[in-house]
């Protein structure tokens, strides 16, 4: 579980440990161990952003626990409401890098090992904001997550892996 410190991302953790399921979350924040201990996870602190740190979490979870059943991509932000005409492109950029590309460059890592598993599953959470502009990054960037998850469920759906998105 990504993005899973607090908030959607602690609560789907908590429930998926409470069903029996072992759970790596990955955070940002550095009091992630403590946090994800307090359910009976694990908890790494990783910049979603940087590729080897990702890699190296994804290996320890396969190296510690046999594979990867199901994978929850969470983490996101929500930035400041500036318009188009006088948005920093870093703004931009970042709110793209978080709420888009991180979850496709997760989802390209784990792939492999969710086609290994019985009953895989890839969740996504997005936004309502997908159907209605709000915020110009942010409204844009869950869109074209909405549509990485419906692409993926294609791609996917021969090895029987489910791919959804919860707003």
């Amino acid at each position: 579980v990504t993005g899973c410190a607090a908030g959607i991302g602690f609560a789907i953790a908590e429930s998926l440990a409470e069903q029996g399921a072992q759970v790596v979350g990955l955070d940002i924040d550095k009091d992630i161990p403590e946090i994800m201990k307090k359910i009976g996870g694990i908890g790494i602190v990783v910049n979603l952003t940087e590729d080897q740190p990702v890699q190296d979490a994804i290996d320890f979870t396969v190296r510690e626990f046999g594979g990867i059943d199901i994978v929850v991509s969470n983490a996101g932000i929500f930035p400041k409401n500036d318009a188009f005409d006088v948005m920093a492109q870093t703004d931009w950029d970042g709110t793209l890098m978080i709420n888009l590309t991180n979850h496709q460059k997760l989802m390209n890592k784990v792939i492999h090992f969710v086609k290994e598993s019985v009953d895989g599953s890839i969740i996504f959470v997005g936004s309502r904001n997908f159907k209605a502009p709000g915020t110009s990054a942010h409204s844009c960037s869950k869109a074209a997550l909405t549509q990485l998850c419906r692409v993926a469920a294609l791609e996917l759906a021969p090895w029987k892996i489910r791919v959804n998105i919860g707003y």
